[in-house]
């Protein structure tokens, strides 16, 4: 017996996954079960489940959450080429120096948020954890690695908007962006964050920022 409350993982899209190892006994109880991580379908991010192979771990990574400044937003894609759905992506690099776990970290634009719930998801230090928004079967994954994808709880405005990383309540960092011509937002090429400015501080500031100048294989984007 299940319901959409009382800690039960049901949610649009994801299945709901027994942790690997449980007994008959424990699937009575909603701690037992968590949301089914893995990719599902030949279009990544519309189901996540695991039908057929063995369910992965709900344990949450024992690795600690960040805390202000130790993840920093180092590129966002604001305005892809046409329409913007399934294209837009945020990378984060994690400046710690130690391992970092993503599960409950919350990106947040105005109203709109996005919470992060993947148990065993970590960036190690120096690393970078890119998420990028829900692909559909008109704009398929790129060409890169992607940490986790996020649905359309969550965008980022071609005009303006700020971008707010949040850890149990906690801001973790922040960049605002408008298309008055101080910020680089351009359609079809990402803004990415000058490597002697990856701070939390100094990307607050338009000058830290530049177009990318690479582009993506699969993709019609230029970012790295």
């Amino acid at each position: 017996t299940y319901d959409d409350a009382q800690g039960w993982p049901v949610r649009t899209g994801w299945s709901m996954s027994l942790n690997r190892g449980s007994s008959a006994g424990s699937a009575m109880m909603s701690s037992a079960w968590c949301f089914g991580m893995e990719e599902a379908t030949t279009v990544p991010g519309t189901i996540r489940g695991s039908p057929g192979t063995v369910n992965g771990s709900c344990a949450v990574s024992s690795e600690p959450g960040p805390v202000e400044g130790e993840l920093v937003i180092t590129e966002l894609l604001i305005n892809a080429e046409g329409d913007d759905e399934g294209k837009e992506w945020i990378e984060l690099l994690n400046v710690s120096g130690k391992t970092l776990r993503l599960h409950d970290l919350v990106l947040r634009v105005g109203g709109d948020e996005h919470r992060v719930f993947m148990p065993q998801l970590t960036v190690a230090a120096d690393g970078h954890a890119v998420f990028l928004a829900r692909p559909t079967s008109e704009a398929p994954t790129p060409e890169f690695d992607v940490s986790h994808h996020y649905g359309d709880d969550l965008g980022l405005p071609n005009d303006a908007g700020t971008l707010e990383v949040l850890f149990n309540g906690n801001l973790i960092d922040s960049v605002p962006w408008d298309d008055t011509g101080m910020w680089p937002v351009r359609a079809g090429v990402s803004m990415s964050l000058h490597a002697p400015a990856q701070t939390h501080l100094e990307n607050d500031q338009a000058l830290a920022w530049c177009y990318a100048v690479d582009r993506i294989t699969g993709a019609e984007t230029l970012g790295t």
